[in-house]
């Protein structure tokens, strides 16, 4: 009897406890629907950035209370086509395009003026985590209840935290119109595949999309009752999956780099060669600044890119430009673009006020600029480059259209550099501002460095932390919020088989600063001059370049002459002090060129105009085999008016000039562009005119000939030197670069010199455009060649 009642008394309490352990185990958390009171919450959390959380709200159906988010458009354009940029974006599916032909389509393919993707729910910044709450660990599942009226409907589901990138998307189609589905979106998936940290989102984005292009059918969305469940709760709707796979797909394969059909002509110039180009009309304004730039392959292949105004400058903002593109392939004698003699090509600029002209070593060239602010909520395609790339014989040509580089920042991200390693690899450095842009919920509202690189020519872009599915931010570098677009302005080069970024910064990063990459991770930033400044809201970037034996050298805003990292020492030191601040930086051959032009360069402020100013152009040459300088070398004739944009001059370099000239350019006029090609034998500091490879017509003028056993190929000489001279022959990359060491003795008529074709460890070098230099005690002979295997 005692049992039974015990049992009798027990058996109700044990029910209620079974009850209670499963409303814990299928608990639900509502974090958010579409009532009105939810609409001023952003306002109240978030003060500065009120679009933190962007939806509209109808009572036409709910599940949850009595109203539900809700967006109507007419329709949308997929642009999942072979004639679309953003088709061929590698990671086209993590970032929606919400961008129209209005605001620049024409460059990435749109044939018309309509959005690839709405948005229906956007939640970031401060209004994320204090409207849905940053912890979303424990819970299993985001459910969120939708319905339409069309039939042919995708809608996505973005999460991300502080760290992750891309966004870990899912996707779903809506199977039938008019009636109520649940998307499940799985968040232990999420932090299986990709890393989710579910205790520090950051951010959501729903979007949708539709390939129906009828115009008169306006489709309409809603979604409701935004929730949090775990595994055991049942849903009142059908529950959709995601079609996509939360895993990242595999990389592109890499992509060899582009080995020219020509040879560079490096034949020692006899005297500074001056070249013009002049626009056809006068009317027809062109400026080196702030977005031009000057590729020299060698002294008969040249290509310019300039910024191109609607009317003349003296009026003209940075908003009122686009940028264009031409070349020569006989030293300046004519001058055209890929669709004939002076019809220059036009590269794009999206945002004027982000252009920014780049070179790299291997003679691509491109324009940077972005879509500008996004805000803090959410992201898509952001930072492009147009291409113009170096074909050889057929000199430069555009892409047809641009290639976007980064889809992850939020804000316009004006700053970039570029540069390309000889395995191929290219990598990009941008100066950001931080992704949440926080400073009450999370400590992000600052401005940073990212870093990404390229393995098929710049196809294709990844965070340098692509492995871990992570951000392509530099750890160590951010600085708090100081207004206008006081933006880091990286600069990356080559470092010890990687690379390295210098930068300035304000406030705690005030200065000059530097980190390198090791394969793996960032040094932690060392400041290596503390008067450098960012100037605020100028558009100038700083300068840097690495010499062939590892030496680094920057200028900066604020730095008189030039910061130089001696590799051997591992120390910075701070050279020709009493030279002009942010000078332009060149590599010939072995050797660095800084071109400065005037001290005091005005920036425009706010009205971001082209400013009248004047400034004396000077060379400095640094003589690698003595470790020093040469004294200035006045290019121009004094000062001389130039003009300047965001404290951009227009006045360029070649960044990497052929080893047997420097190549400097100017404007003259508001239509005419001054190019000096400048003697620089294999980059030693001297102007002295010489002359190389021009049969002698003295009698002591004799013939060697260099044989490449591997491949048969005969590199003939004919030097005015005279017999019993010594020499050295040498083998060097179209860089400028040692690469062999062939031969050392007395120079005698008929001599005949056997080179095997291998580098100085011995292994066959590759396939590819070379240099052999012959060198006396005060001469330097140089021809170039192709080796084919």
């Amino acid at each position: 009897m005692t049992n039974n009642k015990t049992w009798g008394i027990a058996k109700p309490l044990i029910l209620i406890l079974l009850l209670f352990c499963f409303q814990v185990n299928a608990a639900v958390k509502v974090i958010f629907s579409g009532e009105d009171p939810e609409k001023t919450i952003p306002a109240q959390i978030d003060q500065t950035y009120v679009a933190a959380l962007l939806w509209n709200n109808d009572t036409t159906y709910f599940t949850e209370g009595s109203k539900s988010l809700y967006k109507t458009f007419p329709y949308s354009t997929l642009k999942d086509d072979s004639t679309s940029a953003l088709a061929h974006f590698f990671y086209h599916k993590y970032y929606p395009d919400w961008l129209s032909r209005s605001n620049g389509g024409y460059w990435l393919g749109f044939n018309g003026a309509y959005y690839d993707s709405h948005k229906l729910f956007i939640a970031g910044g401060n209004a994320f985590a204090g409207v849905l709450g940053a912890d979303w660990s424990g819970y299993d599942y985001l459910w969120i209840d939708v319905r339409t009226n069309a039939t042919d409907l995708k809608i996505k589901i973005q999460l991300e935290d502080q760290e992750i990138e891309p966004f870990v998307t899912a996707e779903y189609a809506i199977p039938d119109s008019g009636a109520w589905y649940t998307l499940q979106f799985d968040l232990n998936a999420a932090l299986s595949a990709r890393g989710l940290d579910l205790q520090h989102l950051a951010s959501i984005q729903i979007t949708y999309t539709s390939p129906n292009t009828t115009s008169s059918f306006w489709r309409k969305v809603y979604a409701d009752n935004f929730r949090l469940v775990t595994s055991g709760e049942s849903a009142q709707f059908p529950i959709l999956q995601s079609l996509m796979n939360f895993a990242l797909p595999p990389l592109p394969a890499a992509v060899a780099p582009y080995v020219p059909d020509i040879s560079p002509d490096l034949t020692t110039l006899t005297a500074v060669d001056t070249v013009y180009y002049e626009a056809p009309s006068v009317s027809d304004s062109i400026s080196l600044a702030p977005c031009g730039f000057i590729n020299a392959f060698d002294k008969n292949n040249i290509a310019i890119g300039f910024s191109r105004f609607y009317s003349q400058i003296s009026a003209l903002k940075w908003d009122k430009y686009t940028a264009g593109a031409l070349f020569t392939r006989n030293g300046g004698q004519a001058w055209e673009g890929s669709h004939g003699i002076n019809r220059h090509d036009t590269l794009a600029v999206i945002w004027p006020e982000s252009g920014i002209g780049a070179v790299l070593e291997n003679h691509a060239s491109f324009m940077l600029s972005s879509y500008g602010c996004c805000g803090p909520y959410g992201t898509g395609p952001r930072q492009f480059i147009h291409k113009y790339n170096f074909k050889g014989s057929a000199g430069w040509v555009p892409d047809k259209l641009l290639t976007c580089i980064d889809a992850d920042m939020r804000h316009c991200g004006p700053f970039g550099s570029f540069i390309s390693l000889p395995s191929g690899r290219w990598w990009v450095a941008l100066g950001n501002r931080a992704r949440t842009w926080d400073t009450d919920i999370y400590p992000d509202k600052r401005f940073t460095v990212n870093a990404k690189y390229s393995d098929d020519q710049g196809a294709s872009w990844h965070s340098w932390r692509v492995a871990q599915g992570k951000s392509s931010e530099i750890p160590g570098i951010g600085y708090g919020n100081t207004g206008g677009r006081t933006y880091a302005r990286p600069i990356i080069v080559p470092f010890n088989n990687h690379v390295a970024v210098l930068f300035t910064g304000m406030l705690a990063f005030k200065g000059l600063w530097w980190t390198y990459f090791d394969g793996s991770t960032w040094s932690t930033p060392e400041r290596i001059n503390a008067n450098a400044t960012n100037g605020g809201g100028d558009q100038y970037c700083n300068y840097a370049i690495a010499a062939d034996n590892g030496d680094i050298f920057a200028t900066a805003q604020g730095v008189h002459g030039v910061m130089h990292y001696d590799k051997s020492a591992g120390t910075w030191t701070n050279e020709l002090t009493s030279a002009d601040q942010l000078g332009l930086l060149a590599k010939v051959g072995e050797g660095i060129a800084l071109v400065t032009y005037g001290d005091v360069v005005p920036d425009g402020g706010a009205s971001w105009a082209w400013l009248d100013y004047t400034g004396a152009i000077n060379l400095y040459r640094w003589d690698w085999k003595t470790n020093t300088w040469g004294n200035a070398e006045d290019l121009s004739g004094g000062a001389i008016p130039l003009k300047a944009c965001g404290r951009v001059p227009d006045v360029k370099v070649s960044t990497y000039c052929p080893a047997n000239m420097l190549v400097v350019g100017w404007n003259t006029t508001v239509n005419k562009i001054k190019i000096l090609k400048i003697p620089y034998d294999g980059g030693e500091p001297s102007t002295k005119a010489q002359e190389s490879n021009v049969p002698g017509t003295a009698n002591n003028a004799i013939n060697i000939n260099v044989r490449i056993t591997s491949t048969g190929n005969i590199v003939p000489f004919t030097l005015p030197t005279g017999n019993g001279i010594s020499a050295k022959i040498t083998v060097h990359d179209i860089r400028g670069k040692k690469i062999a060491n062939a031969w050392q003795g007395v120079l005698k008529n008929g001599l005949e010199v056997n080179w095997r074709g291998t580098g100085t460890q011995g292994a066959r070098i590759a396939a590819g455009c070379y240099v052999i230099k012959v060198s006396t005690s005060n001469r330097i002979f140089a021809k170039s060649f192709n080796i084919v295997h």
